[in-house]
């Protein structure tokens, strides 16, 4: 650990110590906290190891197994249910309390609240932290992608807890790996009003501006559907790449200009990334002050509580040593070699579920160019519409399908020039 994280971890000691009602009050048992980026695979590894799961039952072209292939290669999701922890502000069952957006930002950013903030924040993360019901031989399991920190101050054992941080050191291969997680996502899942509403990047935008961006995004996906044929295989990733390129700004007309053609240029270059090649990344460095999996604020920890684990020499190469360490962490009870038997089968059917993912982007990005020139103003009736590259002109006289005003707003006549 750097100096100036040491410096982070003991502002934060103070913090929570002068200001938290419950520092180190919950008694726990053994926990496991599992992290990793987005679709790097601890669902699919608590599953194998904890669920038991002996192998596919469908095929790459059934499509229940591209929505849950990062999960679950039987199909079945119950087990995620009911068994283990979603340390996240999106994720809601009975069996867990759910976690608010504002809790999430402080595990991800690790800022200091104000005490306003704080009488808040600290009732939630108790009531989230001590809330154990779910847990698989006598472990609690929390899957998430921001490193525990904040729990680190709630907990009074410390000893008991471990973490699994599956590591991804190239960026070609997050973006791999956060194809795979978008795609197995239901689109209901991502694009419905009220998950809409929790989405990080929606909740970035004042609050009097979200209800007229969520109902954007809603309305933008249907055209999006309609010209890619509703391809079910690609929907949940176009839905991500749709939220990814929403516009915070309070600007109406710039976010209404700017999401189709922002999301054409998120559409591209994910086409241009979806690859294997074992390029380095780098950080930004304000990152190593977060909670963020990549930070590397828990890198102090001994290996036998901080067990890293690289993705691509697990997924990819089956390494022996890591799989050894992950049996003896899950406690397994099959042999090594079935363990590495299905890794070697699930990265098999990832690599060839992302061929036909590209071939079918590659199909849509084409599709989405066709409306890249439809006119700003049209001449009949001087129709105008704010949204201009957004909107497919269908009915009389041309007018969109969302909104045509009479006459055109002198900041939206500058920004379609």
């Amino acid at each position: 650990m750097i100096t100036t994280q040491q410096n982070k971890w003991n502002e934060l000691e103070t913090f929570f110590k002068n200001n938290s009602k419950y520092y180190k009050q919950i008694d726990n048992d053994d926990i496991v906290f599992s992290i990793c980026p987005p679709g790097g695979a601890s669902g699919f590894i608590h599953n194998l190891f904890l669920n038991n799961l002996k192998g596919a039952k469908v095929s790459t072209d059934d499509i229940l197994l591209k929505r849950s292939l990062n999960h679950d290669l039987e199909g079945e999701n119950i087990f995620f249910e009911e068994k283990l922890i979603w340390f996240n502000s999106y994720y809601h069952d009975d069996n867990q309390t759910t976690m608010s957006f504002d809790s999430f930002k402080l595990l991800k950013e690790l800022y200091i609240p104000t005490s306003e903030e704080m009488e808040t924040l600290d009732e939630n993360l108790f009531n989230c932290l001590s809330d154990l019901r779910k847990k698989v031989n006598n472990t609690s399991y929390f899957v998430s992608h921001a490193l525990p920190v904040i729990p680190f101050f709630y907990y009074k054992n410390i000893d008991k807890i471990k973490i699994l941080l599956i590591d991804i050191t190239e960026q070609q291969l997050i973006d791999y790996t956060k194809l795979l997680s978008v795609t197995k996502a239901q689109e209901e899942r991502l694009i419905d009003y009220d998950m809409l509403s929790t989405f990080y990047e929606i909740q970035l935008i004042q609050e009097e501006y979200r209800d007229e961006a969520i109902k954007l995004v809603l309305n933008t996906f249907e055209e999006i559907k309609t010209i890619t044929n509703n391809n079910e295989t690609i929907n949940g990733l176009l839905a991500e790449l749709l939220i990814q390129a929403v516009d915070v700004s309070n600007n109406r007309d710039e976010r209404n200009y700017y999401l189709k053609e922002y999301f054409k240029t998120k559409l591209t270059e994910y086409i241009n990334t979806i690859t294997l090649n074992e390029d380095s990344i780098d950080f930004p460095d304000e990152d190593v002050f977060t909670g963020k999996w990549y930070s590397g604020m828990m890198d102090h920890l001994s290996t036998d509580q901080l067990i890293r684990v690289d993705y691509r020499k697990l997924i990819m190469e089956q390494d022996h040593d890591l799989i050894v360490k992950l049996f003896f962490l899950f406690k397994g009870t099959e042999t090594i070699n079935h363990y590495k038997d299905m890794i070697k089968e699930y990265h098999a059917l990832n690599f060839e579920l992302v061929n036909l993912i590209k071939n079918d982007l590659s199909s849509a990005s084409m599709a989405m160019q066709t409306i890249a020139t439809v006119p700003n103003k049209l001449d009949m009736n001087n129709i105008f519409c704010r949204a201009p590259f957004m909107h497919l002109y269908v009915g009389y006289a041309g007018r969109c399908r969302l909104c045509c005003v009479s006459k055109p707003n002198e900041k939206t006549k500058t920004l379609s020039a």
